[in-house]
């Protein structure tokens, strides 16, 4: 079963390198828009680096670079005007899906080709997996 997930991370990690590199942004800076576009509305850059694990400097280098590159606009949190907001910018969003549509295509058709029960397996086996640390 290691095998196989490392043949899995693998082959991830080789995809979203592509993707990055046909959006003109790096593997990390990718990551971290995915990390902003799945969250529910603004977020600040602390729990960027909460969701991500990269400190603080690091953050604030991927943040500048995505809002250069147009990704990310930022804004203020408007309980705390002090406190910064980052959203995605949904052109951008657009663009990025546009480069994992045939993946998820996929992955439906592999889920077409189970039972409910099976693809609910895997499901709560990977929830499981990614919230375990």
């Amino acid at each position: 079963m290691c095998d196989l997930f490392a043949v899995l991370i693998g082959q991830a990690v080789l995809f979203n390198e592509q993707v990055a590199k046909t959006l003109g942004i790096n593997a990390v800076d990718l990551q971290a828009f995915g990390v902003i576009s799945r969250h529910d509305g603004p977020i600040t850059p602390t729990e960027v680096m909460a969701l991500t694990g990269l400190p603080a400097s690091s953050v604030t280098r991927v943040l500048d670079r995505l809002e250069k590159s147009g990704y990310i606009a930022r804004g203020t949190v408007p309980t705390d005007r002090r406190k910064v907001a980052v959203e995605v910018v949904a052109a951008k969003a657009a663009e990025v899906a546009r480069h994992y549509a045939a993946k998820i295509e996929q992955i439906r058709q592999l889920n077409a080709a189970r039972t409910d029960a099976d693809v609910a397996a895997v499901l709560s086996y990977l929830h499981d997996l990614a919230h375990s640390r």
